[in-house]
């Protein structure tokens, strides 16, 4: 009689615990994948805003200064050519390859590109991140995705058309493939993926360290 007593109090009681530890994993879990993906978009996020400010001061402080001073010309084929310096989104294509070798990958583009490089053709994500940053500029647009078998959190800023130095060139080359743009503009979109594996097998040690705690 006690026995089954006993029964009929530990196996409901046992069972409980056991969801109650179930639920508390499956929450924790969460959290940890919520919080590696919100530290990676957030470190992406910097990483831009960096390369942003970088090529501001760039336009501001040298294009602007040497085009007026001197005979020397901003182009996108500036290498080996002692009378050109790159073009301040030409930097940016430039930095992106130093970048590269850090396994982190940072893209220009724009649905309107110059003729050296339309044969650039947007992926999914990036013509959803252009459409989605020209209805609402001063957002983020991100997504996690899996490429070449490696997971990357894919992060995307707009570049917007904030100098007049940089209006005034855009409308007026010969080659450019819009010639009406105004400052406010978005110009581009500046991405960044960047691998996360390593971020996730971290959270997944820690998930299963919590989990040996909670159970043994």
């Amino acid at each position: 009689m006690k026995g089954s007593l006993f029964l009929r109090l530990f196996v409901p009681v046992a069972v409980i615990m056991a969801l109650c530890l179930f639920i508390l994993l499956w929450i924790v879990s969460n959290q940890i994948n919520s919080n590696t993906l919100s530290e990676s978009i957030s470190r992406a996020e910097s990483t831009v805003e960096q390369f942003k400010l970088i090529r501001a001061y760039y336009t501001k402080n040298i294009v602007a200064t040497v085009l007026k001073s001197s005979d020397i010309k901003g182009s996108i084929n500036h290498k080996d050519n002692s009378k050109a310096i790159p073009l301040p989104a030409t930097m940016i294509h430039d930095l992106s390859t130093e970048l590269s070798e850090t396994g982190i990958r940072m893209k220009l583009f724009s649905a309107y590109p110059f003729p050296n490089r339309k044969e650039r053709v947007l992926d999914s994500f990036e013509q959803d991140a252009w459409n989605a940053l020209n209805k609402d500029p001063q957002s983020t647009f991100s997504r996690e995705e899996i490429i070449d078998g490696l997971h990357y959190i894919r992060v995307a800023k707009s570049d917007i058309m904030v100098s007049p130095v940089c209006l005034a060139c855009h409308n007026t080359r010969s080659d450019t493939p819009k010639n009406d743009w105004k400052l406010g503009d978005v110009r581009g979109v500046l991405s960044i993926d960047m691998p996360i594996d390593a971020m996730k097998k971290n959270a997944t040690t820690v998930h299963s360290l919590l989990a040996y705690l909670l159970l043994y």
